[in-house]
């Protein structure tokens, strides 16, 4: 099992897909921090020139966080059993558990890696070229990062059984995006006339996430892992969450023909 990740760490850091998702999304957010910039420094009245409006950007939509997650599965699996990658590997005496263990390990792994490198090009580029001060809404952010970690590895999980068990990509995609964002989008929407369900819905990552972070340009920063319950909700529902995927995924992938 330990030559397996290893292997499987190996092939993955040589794949030029990880670099190229955590390149462009680097480059999107420079260019979205030299954009300020560029337009602070030739208009004096550009209120948006800040760091506090750069980093309140993510920290208002960490859900993105989940996509990045489900991006870097996609792009190291989703071809395993078309290049034969899955067969080979259960041909040679590794177990479908293993298989999919592996899977997880090598995109948690890679996924932080990426996510530390891109944050810091974030935080970096935005201290370096806008105005204000930088501390308070660089601990927003890492707080808001680490409150939503657990549910971002939960994704991962996710991801990689979803490319595991089934055998066409688009479909894979598909059921991710359906658990992830969909469930979660009508539940909220049923919600609305049932208290039970939006009780429900309230305990879903993508819709605590979306729904109970507010920052704003006026000052305002309201989260809820600034308190306790909030903070514990985070915490229950993430790693609840990489309990049932990763049960579910184990379960399923013993079942997956080679």
């Amino acid at each position: 099992m330990l030559n397996y990740l290893k292997s499987e760490l190996y092939r993955a850091i040589r794949s030029r897909d990880f670099y190229l998702i955590t390149g462009i999304t680097s480059a999107i957010i420079l260019a979205g921090n030299i954009l300020l910039f560029v337009v602070a420094s030739s208009d004096a009245d550009f209120p948006y020139g800040t760091v506090w409006f750069s980093l309140s950007n993510l920290i208002a939509s960490l859900v993105f966080l989940f996509l990045g997650a489900g991006l870097m599965v996609a792009f190291l699996y989703a071809d395993d059993k078309k290049n034969g990658i899955f067969k080979n590997a259960v041909t040679q005496g590794i177990s479908r558990t293993q298989l999919f263990l592996g899977k997880i390990f090598v995109c948690i792994i890679l996924g932080l890696l990426s996510m530390a490198f891109i944050l810091l090009v974030y935080i970096v580029s935005a201290t370096v070229l806008l105005e204000g001060p930088a501390s308070v809404p660089i601990q927003y952010l890492l707080q808001g990062v680490g409150a939503a970690l657990p549910s971002v590895i939960a994704t991962i999980i996710l991801g990689a059984a979803c490319v595991t068990v089934l055998n066409n990509t688009t479909s894979a995609i598909v059921l991710w995006g359906a658990i992830v964002f969909g469930i979660p989008l009508a539940l909220s929407a049923i919600g609305q006339r049932f208290d039970l369900v939006a009780d429900i819905a309230s305990w879903l990552p993508s819709n605590f996430l979306a729904h109970e972070v507010v920052i704003n340009m006026s000052g305002q920063a309201d989260f809820l892992w600034n308190n306790p319950f909030g903070l514990m909700k985070c915490m229950v529902a993430g790693f609840a969450s990489i309990l049932i995927f990763l049960g579910i995924g184990i379960w399923r992938a013993r079942k997956v023909e080679v």
